[in-house]
């Protein structure tokens, strides 16, 4: 059934831009299955590559803009960009921008902020439930501590900025658990649940394992098409989308994904995957 609450309430056109997030993240997860070493920068960069390919959205556009003709809407076009803009310490890792402009169904921008933690392999050297995203809560030993000098977390410093911010959570395809392989992929989980686990007294604390990732963050397809696409989440403020663009000299962004979903009038099916690096 059709996402009653989304601006894209076509049942065919939701599953096919799920179908093609759900591929991004396989071919994203499969990588770091095999490259474990790859550390947050270089996956970042990945990422965007995996979304701005034409190989993988080729398809799922060509259905999407055949349900919508037949329907009476325009065809869609896709554009997706990744700006790197260097190193940052004291803001988040990823800026998150969606841009729709879609006459008589929907036009707005939005953002989110990101972090983005891996996954490590266990002493056994595979994933398993017992492998841990060792750097979730960042170098924080004591809670109580008082340091003039010590920043505050990383999800404070995101929620400062805004609500909408949350954790890429980047994963194998797969990991072992009780002798069995249970999906996982890459994932995601809003700040606030980030925090809450960190400060409650029941939470794993410094040990958030891929079992906690698999059972309190959503699949990455899922949160960007149910959530971010469908407009439940991101900040329509010209200041959070300037600072996810990295144009905030008090809060640092060391890349951003822009993403433009717009109709397309005059070249059904066209899509545009461009890549501009700053």
């Amino acid at each position: 059934m059709a996402q009653t609450d989304c601006w894209l309430n076509n049942e065919t056109v939701l599953r096919e831009f799920k179908g093609f997030f759900d591929d991004v993240n396989q071919r994203f997860s499969q990588f770091y299955e095999e490259q474990f070493d790859t550390n947050e920068i270089a996956l970042d960069g990945n990422l965007g590559n995996y979304l701005r390919s034409e190989e993988i959205l080729g398809l799922h556009l060509k259905r999407i803009n055949r349900e919508r003709n037949r329907t009476n809407y325009p065809s869609l076009s896709l554009a997706c960009r990744h700006i790197t803009h260097g190193e940052g310490t004291h803001g988040a890792d990823l800026g998150l921008i969606l841009r729709l402009n879609l006459p008589n169904e929907q036009i707005l921008d939005k953002a989110v902020l990101i972090q983005s933690k891996r996954l490590y392999i266990d002493s056994n050297r595979e994933f398993s439930d017992k492998s841990e995203y060792r750097e979730l809560f960042g170098r924080i030993q004591n809670r109580n501590a008082e340091s003039n000098n010590r920043l505050p977390p990383q999800w404070d410093r995101m929620l400062n900025q805004t609500s909408s911010s949350v954790y890429f959570i980047y994963s194998p395809e797969k990991f072992l658990y009780k002798n069995k392989l249970l999906d996982l992929g890459l994932r995601v989980i809003p700040a606030q649940r980030i925090a809450g686990i960190f400060n409650s007294s029941s939470s794993p604390r410094r040990s958030f394992t891929a079992y906690h990732a698999y059972k309190m963050a959503r699949p990455f397809s899922q949160w960007m098409t149910e959530n971010f696409i469908c407009c439940s989440i991101g900040d329509m403020s010209s200041q959070v989308i300037n600072t996810a663009l990295g144009r905030n000299t008090n809060f640092s962004i060391r890349s951003s994904l822009e993403m433009s979903i717009y109709a397309d009038e005059t070249n059904s099916g066209r899509m545009e995957l461009d890549l501009w690096n700053r």
